[in-house]
């Protein structure tokens, strides 16, 4: 009996401990039942694979940057959720739709796999609609910055992702896309005029466009095709344009000095032959030569001169050539064997002396680079007549060499300025040098906006035809 007593309080004890832990799981179900019913299987958020081999990560623009967004992401999708698809996805495939005004093709950018995975409800579609989106705006953002031909870089893809994450918080994919575009008045101009193309043609025909059409069947689409060619030039230009600057366009035949926008100077160039092409480049003009030598490159020498004077070597005497040796040395016409040399073992520089019937005429402005190519004056302005001015080797023949020394060194004494007419007059070798340098940059674009008209200028180079054969001629891109 005394024993049961000393057991009595224990196992009351016990007893309460028993109810207070049943009475806690029942309540703790109960939540949990509660939570459970008030949140639907449907909103659960879409987690992707982690392994990037796996087919849904297929045909990939970027396929690395995308990978490496979702995996700062945890793999979770961005677009959507397991019910609904974002507004913001929404914004994302209508500027995909009508990306054409950007001067882009949707087919570019997986537009017919997102509109076919849209409405679909299994969870792969969901995966790929989402990886799909990802990558199409990653694409976008590259093309936009950098030009559809120019290869994508770790630094822009690494913009590109923080760009993104930005979008899911402020909401606005087109602000997001147009900033990276280029500011550049011509680039401006030029995707303003395509736009009012694009309004100005029939329904039928704007709806083609849109829809991507890569032919240029009509005249209107191949000028559209022009457009585009040239925004993506604009695109891929990375220089910081300096001002004043002297500017050369291939195409056009023409060099302009321009100080901002304005432009103080014009002048028609002749620029190289379609074989022999004058480069693409930048640089600054940092001095100017009055009556150069003409160091005559040794592919010239070899090919043209050469055959000329084993032929009659008086062609030296009369176009006043010097002949050098590799030391730089005056060798004596009369004491070269010429018919002995070919193309492959000619030892000897050709040098043309200063004078008026220098083929570089009487000025010469030199600036560094890799092609030995610079701008000069020339002893046969006939030529500038010519509508068709491709016809040097490569160097630029300018009309108005004499306005374009005079203003590189337009702030500098009076006496200074004197020097190129005195000179001139006393026609006397002299070196000026062009303090500080004027940038100088040669490009090549077929379609320019001049006082708000479009002008086309010929393909001389067939540059434009082979990004058409790229871009637009080619079999239509992975989906």
């Amino acid at each position: 009996m005394s024993i049961l007593k000393q057991c009595l309080p224990s196992i009351a004890c016990r007893m309460l401990l028993l109810f207070l832990l049943m009475l806690f799981i029942a309540t703790a179900c109960q939540s949990v039942t509660s939570i459970t019913s008030s949140f639907k299987l449907s909103s659960y958020p879409v987690f992707l694979p982690l392994d990037t081999t796996h087919y849904v990560y297929k045909g990939l623009k970027n396929r690395k940057a995308v990978f490496k967004f979702y995996r700062q992401n945890n793999f979770l999708a961005v677009w959507r959720n397991d019910d609904s698809i974002f507004a913001v996805s929404d914004s994302l495939i209508q500027f995909i739709t009508t990306i054409r005004r950007a001067g882009l093709l949707r087919q570019h950018y997986h537009h017919a796999d997102i509109t076919n995975l849209y409405a679909k409800d299994d969870s792969i579609s969901k995966i790929r609609f989402d990886i799909l989106l990802t990558d199409a705006f990653l694409k976008i953002v590259s093309d936009v910055h950098k030009g559809r031909l120019t290869k994508s870089d770790n630094k822009l893809d690494s913009v590109s992702i923080i760009t993104l994450k930005g979008v899911f918080k402020r909401g606005s994919v087109r602000k997001a896309i147009e900033a990276f575009e280029p500011q550049h008045e011509q680039y401006l101009q030029l995707k303003l005029t395509l736009n009012n193309l694009l309004q100005s043609l029939s329904e039928p025909q704007h709806e083609l466009l849109l829809g991507g059409n890569t032919t240029d069947s009509l005249q209107t689409f191949k000028v559209i095709q022009t457009l585009e060619i040239n925004m993506d030039r604009w695109r891929a230009e990375r220089t910081v344009l300096g001002s004043p600057r002297v500017w050369v366009n291939i195409p056009s035949y023409e060099l302009k000095v321009l100080d901002g926008e304005q432009e103080v100077l014009n002048s028609k160039v002749i620029v190289g032959k379609p074989s022999t092409p004058t480069p693409i480049l930048s640089s600054n003009i940092d001095c100017f030569i009055l009556y150069p030598y003409w160091h005559v490159p040794r592919k010239i020498t070899v090919e043209e001169f050469l055959p000329a004077i084993q032929k009659d070597t008086m062609f030296l005497l009369r176009n006043r050539f010097d002949v050098l040796d590799k030391k730089g040395n005056v060798v004596s016409p009369s004491s070269v064997e010429w018919s002995s040399y070919t193309a492959r073992n000619f030892p000897y520089r050709l040098r043309q002396r200063e004078g008026i019937d220098n083929a570089l005429g009487v000025i010469k402005f030199n600036f560094d680079n890799p092609y030995a190519v610079y701008l000069h004056d020339t002893n046969n302005k006939a030529l500038f007549k010519c509508n068709d001015r491709a016809l040097s080797h490569g160097c630029i023949r300018v009309e108005k060499a004499f306005e374009l020394a005079k203003y590189l060194i337009r702030d500098e004494p009076t006496e200074v300025l004197m020097k190129i007419d005195e000179s001139i007059l006393l026609k006397k070798r002299r070196t000026l040098n062009v303090v500080p340098a004027v940038p100088v940059y040669i490009r090549y674009l077929t379609c320019e906006i001049v006082n708000g008209r479009l002008l086309i200028y010929p393909d001389i180079y067939r540059l434009d035809a082979a990004v058409r054969k790229n871009i637009y001629k080619a079999s239509p891109l992975p989906l």
